[in-house]
């Protein structure tokens, strides 16, 4: 595989059966061998795949240092984070004495696939007594909570979140888990990179809490707003998600589009309990709108949303009056009187969520394999147990209660919401395994978007799939399309203008 650069000259980028797909995204593992090498510790490198649960592959790398130096695993992780895409840095790095090549001096990267393997077989987990101190309260906690999610039965403290199989919808858990437990909310973005261990994010916590103590940090969120990149100096991206109000959806999204848009997310209030949720999407947009400015005054500002989130930059774009240089619609919800029922009065919260609850134990329970269901029932009726004799649905955990009552709000909002024309440029994805009611939303969005750029349609059900690991990666070239479209338009009229 190989490329044709600027110069005009042929670039090898690597063997095609060597290429890394983590989660649709194609990986050179050639580039990421050369920016280790690049580390004044390390004589030698050779990125591989390991396998994934849900990405298909993650990226690991083995390292040989050179004589008479050292260097830790993290700091090569970090070092690497600078020089590399999200998606391409390695999540692990082994140490050996040399690679192992043929006799003519190939490299062969499947035994070192083939070695890790082995070798995370024969043991799962990273020893915590290996560590160079004991764990910590905090430490054992944390493995707990991650074990937890991540439905095995023990974590170690140097292992990484994603090559134990976790996603992006079990981060949005792990990190409602530490909140509730830890009383600290980690900004979204940290699972994917500061915090992808148990010992770092037990760090970040005690650095966290160290800051608030001596009141350079309040506890509570100063901003909905959530960095998932900050670097690049071309318009920035704000993404809303669907009625839930989190954006960590974007993350995967935000990994696979060029590197020279900022990327953040924009978060529902009232998701901490510190402030009410809004309950009208023209309110909701200016909300978004104000907090966006604290990040970039003024525009252009590219705007994407998911579902619900959809209705939401629509109306922020109206708002906006000509900052928006392009609007990026994922399978949203239909634009007039969106919600078809009401959610339920504000005096039986408690017995909706009891209900809720139940129906999805119930659709959880049919997805079961039969010899599991005893377990399945066992586990829930001890949930269950546990709100009777606390008197507390939540069972003392009040982060779940406000982001219900965000999702109600948000349900609210679109049941009144009515969308006006806007002639600003938007592109609009459609999932292609919606169900009936999808013909039905793509006409009403055509009588109300005036400037169509590109429509298309991309693998997933709904939004969430959409830009799930497995199917992002389809739908990101789309996006980087139109983000080039976008820039090249802009300058043209700048060189109008300037003429």
């Amino acid at each position: 595989l190989g490329l044709i650069n600027c110069e005009g000259n042929l670039v090898f980028r690597g063997r095609l059966k060597e290429m890394i797909n983590r989660g649709g995204e194609k990986i050179a593992p050639v580039e990421v061998d050369s920016v280790l090498r690049e580390h004044p510790e390390v004589l030698d490198a050779a990125a591989f795949g390991v396998a994934h649960s849900s990405l298909g592959e993650e990226v690991a790398a083995a390292v040989v240092l050179k004589d008479g130096t050292s260097v830790a695993e993290d700091e090569l992780i970090r070092f690497s984070r600078r020089h590399l895409a999200h998606f391409k840095v390695p999540r692990r790095i082994v140490f050996l004495d040399a690679l192992p090549r043929t006799a003519t001096g190939k490299l062969v990267r499947h035994e070192l696939t083939r070695r890790f393997q082995r070798e995370a077989r024969q043991a799962p987990h990273r020893a915590t007594e290996i560590a160079d101190h004991p764990p910590s309260s905090l430490e054992t906690t944390l493995a707990k909570l991650w074990a937890d999610t991540l439905g095995i039965k023990r974590v170690g403290f140097d292992e990484d979140f994603f090559l134990l199989g976790g996603d992006s919808l079990q981060a949005v858990a792990l990190l409602a888990d530490v909140r509730a437990v830890c009383g600290v909310e980690l900004p979204i973005k940290s699972i994917f990179d500061d915090t992808p261990t148990v010992a770092g994010m037990a760090r970040t916590i005690d650095s966290l809490r160290k800051a608030s103590k001596s009141g350079q940090n309040g506890a509570a969120r100063a901003s909905n707003v959530v960095a998932i990149r900050t670097r690049g100096d071309l318009a920035p991206v704000f993404a809303v998600g669907g009625s839930g109000g989190h954006s960590i959806g974007f993350a995967h999204l935000a990994a696979r589009l060029r590197p020279d848009h900022p990327f953040y997310g924009l978060d529902a209030r009232g998701l901490d309990g510190t402030e009410s949720p809004l309950t009208r999407i023209e309110d909701i947009a200016s909300e978004h709108i104000r907090q966006m400015r604290r990040v970039r005054a003024t525009g252009p500002y590219v705007l994407i949303g998911a579902c619900f989130g959809g209705r939401v930059v629509f109306e922020m774009a109206q708002q906006l009056h000509g900052e928006a240089a392009l609007v990026v619609l994922l399978d949203p919800s239909e634009p007039f009187k969106g919600l078809r029922f009401a959610p339920d009065t504000l005096d039986d919260r408690t017995g909706g969520f009891v209900r809720e609850r139940l129906a999805l134990y119930a659709s959880e329970l049919r997805r079961t394999p039969a010899r599991s269901r005893p377990r399945y029932v066992w586990d829930k009726l001890a949930v269950l147990w546990g709100m009777i004799r606390a008197r507390d649905p939540y069972r003392g955990d009040r982060s779940e209660y406000h982001r219900r009552e965000v999702w109600r709000a948000n349900k609210l909002a679109g049941r009144r919401y009515i969308a006006k024309p806007y002639r600003g440029p938007v592109a609009v994805f459609w999932t292609r395994e919606r169900d009936g009611h999808e013909k039905r939303h793509r006409a009403e969005w055509a009588t109300v978007i005036r400037n169509p750029v590109t429509t298309a349609f991309v693998p997933g059900r709904d939004s969430g799939e959409m830009l799930h690991a497995a199917h992002v990666g389809a739908l990101a070239p789309h996006i980087d399309r139109c983000l080039h479209d976008m820039e090249t338009a802009s300058t043209g009229e700048s060189s109008a203008v300037a003429r």
